[in-house]
């Protein structure tokens, strides 16, 4: 019941904002789930993972309430079939593969600082990543145009993304 009135809330604030041509403010987002928040008494955020096959690939949501998501698989592959594209227009699951960069070219060193979550800006939903997913985004800020938010269970545009660590834009 509490995941199903974040979700309409999380729903309508897309669709306000996609109607308007307008970004919805944070304010308004916040004290939207505030009230979610209190309704529910959702004092605490809580941390939950659910282990898969490969654990350091595992996507994790930080936020009120609990969410879990699996991430069940990596690519190098530009090509394979699996891979998604862009934004969503509405909510999805996470991709089954994610494409990253090869081990030999991450392991020429890292452009950027070393991430491990973002926050979405509009939700504040936490999205922890896996190593290889991480240093893609060291190794090449720019790889990605997209990523996907565990509360909104989109992929939505790097831009709406900020690092958990020092506030940076995502992709910056």
């Amino acid at each position: 019941m509490i995941l199903k009135e974040f979700q309409e809330i999380r729903d309508r604030l897309h669709a306000l904002r996609e109607k308007t041509g307008v970004q919805a403010s944070i304010d308004t987002m916040l004290d939207l789930l505030k009230g979610v928040e209190s309704r529910w008494n959702l004092a605490h955020p809580a941390v939950t993972e659910v282990p898969t096959m490969s654990p350091a690939t595992t996507l994790t949501a930080i936020s009120k309430p609990v969410l879990t998501t699996l991430h069940p698989g990596l690519t190098t592959d530009p090509n394979d079939p699996r891979l998604t594209h862009g934004a969503d227009d509405g909510p999805v699951e996470q991709n089954k593969v994610y494409l990253v960069l090869s081990k030999e070219e991450r392991d020429k060193g890292f452009v950027r600082p070393l991430h491990r979550a973002y926050r979405h800006t509009f939700c504040g939903t936490t999205t922890t990543m896996g190593l290889d997913l991480c240093e893609t985004y060291a190794r090449n800020p720019k790889f990605y145009s997209h990523t996907y938010c565990c509360a909104c269970r989109r992929h939505l545009p790097v831009a709406e993304f900020t690092w958990t660590d020092d506030n940076t834009e995502v992709g910056s």
